[in-house]
């Protein structure tokens, strides 16, 4: 009796280690540039809310996350600064023509990002391996 408690203990301690989660998804690097700032975008390819966008400006980086779990009909996908939550950010951007996923991964994604104030418009390149 006492070695089938024993068993039955250790085989519910070691139950977490055998579930192993794999990735459902991908992540391909972008970069490029605004206004002399970096934007280093990571594409999450298979699961498109899990993407993310640095902005490196000269003393900090701003980190923005899509603001849906989903690409709008036309397939763009905006793109938050939620490092205050009580402020809402004025910039943010707008990446277009993303899916979900990918058969062929695009060499440059075409996006906008928008300060609030003025807009401009970006090219993100896939970065080479």
């Amino acid at each position: 009796m006492k070695t089938s408690k024993f068993t039955l203990i250790i085989f519910i301690a070691l139950l977490p280690s055998i579930a192993v989660a794999q990735k459902a998804y991908e992540t391909i690097a972008y970069k490029g540039s605004v206004n002399g700032m970096k934007i280093v975008f990571s594409l999450a390819d298979g699961y498109l809310p899990a993407s993310e966008l640095s902005l490196k400006q000269e003393s900090s980086s701003l980190i923005f996350l899509p603001d849906k779990g989903k690409t709008e009909a036309n397939g763009d996908l905006k793109l938050l600064n939620y490092s205050n939550p009580l402020k809402p950010a004025k910039n943010h951007f707008v990446l277009h023509r993303l899916q979900d996923c990918y058969d062929k991964i695009p060499n440059e994604i075409a996006g906008v990002y928008n300060t609030g104030e003025r807009r401009y418009i970006i090219i993100l390149k896939k970065e080479k391996k």
